[in-house]
């Protein structure tokens, strides 16, 4: 991300290793085709590392961003999708999720995480 303020530009990366909780609604039976799906729960997330540069005029600061935001992240994840059975055993799954954190990530301000995921895959079992 990148920010100016007062005429100072950063540019953070952050990385989070985020573990979601999701509580599944699918319609249509278990043994259907193509079965939709909606889904909702906390996600967690942990700072693992990122770095932060300003860029002044006079040279560019490089800080370790684990020094300026939390470490911990709690948020509210979103979704939908569906599974569509391609195969015996075998699934396509296509889901867009959305989360939305709500702990201030900034130790000396405001911020908070916002994700949006696509995601797309195969499954199978025996």
């Amino acid at each position: 991300m990148l920010i100016e303020r007062r005429g100072v530009i950063a540019e953070t990366r952050l990385n989070y290793v985020r573990v979601p909780l999701k509580f599944y609604y699918f319609f249509n039976n278990f043994g259907d085709d193509f079965r939709p799906k909606i889904y909702v729960g906390p996600s967690f997330g942990i700072l693992a590392g990122g770095k932060t540069e300003q860029f002044l005029e006079v040279g560019t600061i490089k800080v370790d961003s684990k020094d300026i935001y939390e470490s911990f992240d709690v948020g509210l994840g979103v979704g939908t999708g569906f599974n569509y059975r391609i195969a015996s055993r075998t699934w396509l799954n296509f889901d867009v999720a959305y989360t939305h954190g709500l702990t201030d990530i900034v130790k000396t301000g405001k911020a908070f995480n916002r994700n949006l995921n696509v995601n797309l895959g195969v499954a199978w079992g025996f």
